[in-house]
């Protein structure tokens, strides 16, 4: 038997919401085996255009359209038991936008998988993302929009699922991009922030095998 399960695990440490130069661990620690390619990091993302003023369509901020939630991340670290197997400094967004240009379509990111990952054709789309999702038309308030993303790193390039009892304690450390790198835009100003809330890294396991 193979028994799927679906696990979330909090950010470290543990805060109501994070942003720029913020340094976020997540941890996994099982005797299961990790699905190939199943980690993605979630949340809510939350723009303003100064302070705590929620940003709006007609302030046209938003971040790069190709690369969506991949733009909050400055750094991505893997580590195996203590042990850094993956340094990816400084650009890492970087990385991941000549990526998507040199492999993408602009209407590739009409697929769910990058939908989520608030990838988008435009720039004015992502203006739209940026203000939030309203959630009914009787109702003026918008809340955060969510994201889902898999992180272009080791733990989502492997050919066949990992033995997680014999690499002992996976570390996946990212450090949160600074606001300027992150949002772009006509309207962006030195005071434009974001900050994300909820954050969490999600994976699926299945049964280690039989002695």
């Amino acid at each position: 038997m193979n028994n799927l399960i679906y696990h979330s695990v909090n950010a470290e440490p543990q805060k109501e919401s994070y942003s720029e130069f913020e340094v976020v661990d997540f941890f996994i620690k099982s005797d299961r085996k990790l699905v190939k390619n199943s980690v993605r990091i979630e949340g809510e993302l939350r723009m303003n255009s100064t302070g705590s003023t929620r940003v709006v369509f007609a302030d046209n901020v938003g971040f790069n359209q190709r690369i969506g939630a991949h733009g909050l991340l400055k750094s991505v670290v893997v580590s195996l038991d203590g042990q850094v197997v993956e340094n990816l400094q400084e650009g890492y967004s970087k990385y991941v936008n000549l990526t998507e240009v040199s492999s993408r379509t602009r209407d590739g990111v009409y697929n769910s998988d990058q939908l989520c990952e608030l990838k988008s054709p435009n720039i004015h789309t992502t203006y739209a993302l940026a203000g939030g999702v309203k959630q009914d038309a009787a109702n003026a308030n918008f809340q955060d929009v969510d994201f889902s993303f898999k992180p272009s790193c080791c733990l989502n390039k492997m050919s066949d699922h990992l033995p997680l009892s014999r690499v002992g304690m996976v570390k996946l450390s990212v450090t949160l991009n600074r606001n300027a790198q992150f949002m772009m835009g006509d309207g962006t100003t030195a005071n434009a922030n974001y900050s994300v809330s909820d954050l969490r890294l999600v994976y699926r396991t299945v049964d280690p095998d039989m002695m």
